[in-house]
Order: structure tokens, then sequence, then C-alpha cells
């Protein structure tokens, strides 16, 4: 059977473009035409633009002026701006975070304005954190005043169509996830949260993880928290019932890929953001669904993403799973550290946490 998804040309809710709607930008300097081709495809239009880092002052100028918008070097000034609809960060340090966009109070004035806020970068802070936000506290949904992560794996069109397969694939096995990105398209902190989701999806907590990270400088001690995160990621988790799941994250090698290996009784189903494809245990093709366009374009997949959120195609976020995959993510890290397998559910329950 031969299912082929909407093309990027198609007026379908998830593709369709939005009316202009105004934004806010903030960014790492090299992030402008990552950002600039991410509002095309979304349809924002960014009215103010900062940069992140107090050691980048001047530099937010410039990247004002490169993506046609008045700057600003107070984001929390800029937040209480009433024209603002869309916050999109592209990078943000912990200070910025936990003092202004993060902040309890600010998150609940952009929730009662109606603000979405999306964000290529992990949650700062560790899991537990007063005011880590990114809805990873209990209670927390999608929406106004959360912080939602994009482009996640899970939501894209092609793990949404596998998704569907999987009623009839039958029992997962194993599972391969892998995903390539340059460091102004989402850290590696940013990968390892989107792949743990995944792998959530598809197997549920794992029961440990045992994880190495290679920084790109070398050997040298692995970061504290998700956003330090920067190198290459290996990654073994084990369920309690036997199934596993490998991870192989970078986001040093450049150009974008994401892709799933979901091995079963059934055959094979290869994942990727756009399409997937199912072969059987003897080779043959049973289905293969793929949208043209978009191809491996992060502005075009990120922006997609935002729509798709923006248009209530995609149903709002369990904020249970989304603390367990934060979870599963901080596991792996704390494991490149310690050099031995951790467990999500313990490092939760230690924060005082529970999914």
């Amino acid at each position: 059977m031969l299912a082929i998804m909407p093309t990027a040309a198609s007026t379908t809710p998830d593709t369709k473009p939005a009316p202009s709607r105004p934004a806010l930008a903030w960014l790492s300097p090299e992030q402008a035409h990552l950002a600039t081709g991410i509002a095309k495809r979304a349809g924002l239009r960014f009215e103010l633009v900062g940069c992140s880092g107090a050691e980048r002052t001047g530099a937010g100028a410039e990247l004002a002026r490169a993506m046609n918008a008045t700057a600003t070097d107070d984001l929390r000034s800029a937040l209480a701006s009433s024209s603002i609809e869309i916050v999109l960060i592209g990078s943000i340090t912990p200070e910025e975070s936990e003092h202004t966009l993060l902040a309890p109070e600010a998150l609940r004035t952009l929730g009662q304005r109606g603000v979405r806020v999306f964000s290529l970068a992990p949650p700062p802070g560790r899991i537990g954190d007063p005011g880590q936000g990114f809805g990873s506290g209990q209670g927390a949904t999608s929406g106004p005043g959360q912080v939602e992560m994009v482009p996640m794996l899970r939501r894209s069109p092609g793990f949404q169509a596998a998704l569907t397969a999987i009623e009839s694939f039958g029992s997962i096995r194993t599972v391969a996830i892998s995903a390539r990105c340059g460091a102004t398209r989402g850290s590696l902190g940013a990968r390892l949260v989107d792949a743990m989701d995944a792998a959530l999806a598809l197997l549920g907590e794992a029961d440990t993880i045992d994880a190495a990270i290679s920084g790109p400088a070398g050997p040298a001690p692995t970061p504290e928290t998700l956003p330090e995160l920067r190198g290459d990621c290996s990654a073994l988790l084990r369920c309690a019932d036997g199934r596993s799941a490998s991870v192989s994250l970078t986001d040093q090698a450049g150009q974008w890929f994401r892709g799933v290996t979901i091995l079963g009784e059934r055959g094979c189903l290869r994942v990727e953001d756009d399409a997937f494809e199912w072969i059987d245990p003897d080779g043959a093709l049973i289905e293969r669904a793929e949208r043209t366009g978009s191809g491996t374009d992060p502005a075009i997949i990120i922006g997609d993403s935002i729509l798709r959120r923006l248009a209530g195609v995609i149903e709002p976020e369990d904020p249970k799973a989304r603390l367990r995959a934060i979870g599963m993510a901080e596991a792996a890290a704390l494991s490149a550290r310690t050099g031995q397998p951790e467990s999500p559910a313990k490092l939760l329950r230690l924060a005082g946490l529970t999914a």
C-alpha cells in the first residue's frame, strides 16, 4: 500500500502559511539566517530581535539590522511588548532564563496575553529546579505561558504516520535513533531531549541509560546542564522487559538529519522528518509515506512545527510524558559524567518529582 502525505504546497492545516504574526526573536548572532527562514515558513514578523549572552553586547544591533527588526538588549522589557504574539528562542543563557523568560511571573503574564513561546534550546538548569520552565512542572500544559521545544521528532509528519502504521506493525523489539545538525540549529542537549522523547513514545521509560559524550574540544568533563552539552552522544537505553534503543547524536555535523529505525515482529520501519517506510522481514515494501518540499532544511522543518502547533493540528503535550523525557535526557547526561548506567526514575525521585 502506498500512502502519500500532503506536499509542502498543500493547503491542509499542517502546512498552510499563517497570517503574519508579530514576534520576538532571542538568538545567537549566527542564527539570523535560520530565524529568517523560520519566520518566512511560519508566517512570523520579527519586530524585536535580541542577542543572547552579555558578552555579545553590540551584536544585537547588527543582528536586528540583518533581520530588518528593532534591536533590544533587555529581554524583560521586550517580553512586555503588547504587540508580541510569538517568542522564538534560539539561544538563551541560564541567567536570562531564570531572571526573565522562565521566571514564574513572566510566564504567567505571557500566558494571560496568549503569547506562545517556542525554543530551539533545551530546558535550563536541572530537572526539579524552581522556574525550570518548559512545562516540566506538575500540571503544566502546552500553549500560552509555556515554553515549547521545536522541532520534536515525535511531532513530525513522518513519525506521526509511522505511529499509525505501528498499530498494524505489532510489538517493537529494538529502536535506533540518530540525529545530526550544526550547533546553530540546536545544541546536543536539544537533540538529546528530542531523541529521548521519541524513544519514550516507542518503548516507554527506559529502566537504565548508559551514555558517553565527546565534546568538540576533545576530552573534558561533561557539563552539568542540558543547554551546555556540545559534541557527540552515544547511548544505550535498556527497558525492564528486555527491549532496547540505541541513540547516536551530534550538533557538530552541519547538515540536518533525524531518523529512526524500528525493528519488530513484522519487519522494519524507517522514519525521517517527512517520510517513513515499512519493509517486511523478506524485504518487500508494505507501505511508504512522504511529503515533498522540506527535505533537510531545518528552517522549513522548524517553521512547519510551529505552524502545526499554532493551528492545533497536534494534540496538547502530556506534561507527565514531557517530564519523563527530560528525566531520560538528564539521566543520559549524568551517565556520561559518572561512567555508569543511570536510572531516569531514580533521578526523578531524587528531584522530588514523579512522572
